[in-house]
């Protein structure tokens, strides 16, 4: 198999609009790539301009990053279906997609759907080697730019950065030398296109976490009804957890829930919400649709500890707030009052079974007189 180590630039509305009504966000305007063989050695590059159909001029930010001119994509870019056929040829038939972040690759299926293209197939997995990178040398951090890993790594910074054939490049260096393609298992799975039937939900174990992409739902709550998804497993034997902590939301995206496996453990699980209609396909759907990524990976006691006082410290929270509102009512009403205090409305003593003191006279059936009368 090979790797195909990608890089995009693109342009975004020069009038600041989010593009949406022009049918896209980020139009692509060079693709570089960089094809590895599975030693990590180069066998090949592909670099191509792209002639922008949508936003024909730069906006300001994206033009003084870039070392060429809108004037040089109209003269030597050709159109994105063109170079985008030539690119999927260039790649082959058994790669994987390497990107420096999750971006590239959205952005790419983004253009594929603005221009009615064959999509990459379902499910795409790719290696996101900042991910990867951040996991093996900066922990304690979510994000590390492209340019700073290769001043850490003390690579020679020969080329101009902000060049999609040159950020491959910079990519492919990194890591080759920081050995990051060591684990095969360390992918993770693209959600521009998600599942959208139950048929196709994504349930993997890689990489020492267990992951979960669902179908599409009307609602958080009908999703956490989903006893799949509320289930905590054991991400190294696949055994059921017992649970310890339920699901309990840090923000209006994130579920958290913990656990402990009888043979590995303590388990934190995580649930990330996410907006179907902002996807790919799902374009096409209800706005108020979601679906969510579950993760679920080992811990230790005192990261259960941490979550456990997050959970009681949000309770605590909550119940402030609703102390605060019903003394902000008492107030309010205390000044339609007058200043004088509401009495509490009396509430009415629930009805007393009167309950009848006469004995119940037991029937007796009547006796049979008929011989006496005789």
């Amino acid at each position: 198999m090979d790797y195909i180590v990608m890089d995009l630039e693109w342009n975004q509305n020069p009038r600041g609009a989010d593009g949406k009504d022009h049918g896209i966000v980020s139009e692509v305007i060079e693709i570089g790539a960089v094809k590895l063989n599975a030693s990590m050695h180069k066998v090949d590059e592909f670099q191509m301009l792209i002639r922008p159909k949508v936003f024909k001029k730069l906006e300001y930010h994206i033009r003084k990053i870039l070392n060429y001119d809108e004037y040089t994509l109209f003269d030597e870019g050709r159109p994105f279906p063109e170079v985008l056929q030539e690119f999927r040829e260039w790649c082959g038939q058994d790669f994987a997609f390497c990107t420096w972040g999750s971006t590239d690759l959205m952005v790419l299926q983004e253009n594929m759907d603005f221009y009615n293209l064959e999509p990459i197939k379902f499910p795409l997995k790719y290696y996101d080697m900042q991910k990867v990178f951040v996991e093996k040398y900066m922990k304690e951090q979510t994000g590390c730019s492209l340019d700073k890993a290769v001043d850490f790594l003390e690579i020679p910074e020969k080329l101009e950065f902000h060049s999609a054939i040159n950020d491959a490049r910079y990519t492919a260096a990194v890591i080759k030398k920081a050995r990051l393609n060591e684990d095969s298992q360390n992918y993770v799975y693209d959600t521009y296109n998600h599942p959208t039937k139950m048929e196709e939900r994504i349930q993997d174990f890689h990489h020492g976490i267990y992951e979960e992409i669902s179908e599409e739902f009307p609602s958080k709550q009908e999703i956490m009804k989903d006893k799949e998804l509320a289930r905590l497993k054991c991400p190294i034997c696949e055994r059921r957890c017992v649970r310890k902590l339920n699901w309990f939301s840090t923000n209006s995206t994130t579920e958290f829930a913990t656990g402990r496996c009888l043979y590995h453990g303590p388990v934190v699980g995580k649930i990330k919400f996410k907006p179907a209609a902002s996807n790919g396909k799902s374009s096409q759907s209800k706005d108020d649709k979601i679906f969510v990524i579950k993760t679920i990976r080992r811990a230790d006691e005192e990261e259960l500890e941490k979550i456990k006082a997050k959970k009681d410290a949000q309770a605590k929270k909550r119940r402030e707030l609703q102390a605060r509102k019903m003394q902000s009512k008492k107030e309010e009403q205390m000044k339609a009052n007058g200043g004088k205090p509401v009495p509490s409305p009396k509430k009415s003593s629930p009805k007393k079974k009167v309950s009848s003191n006469k004995a119940k006279i037991p029937f007796k059936k009547p006796k049979n007189n008929k011989a006496k009368d005789e």
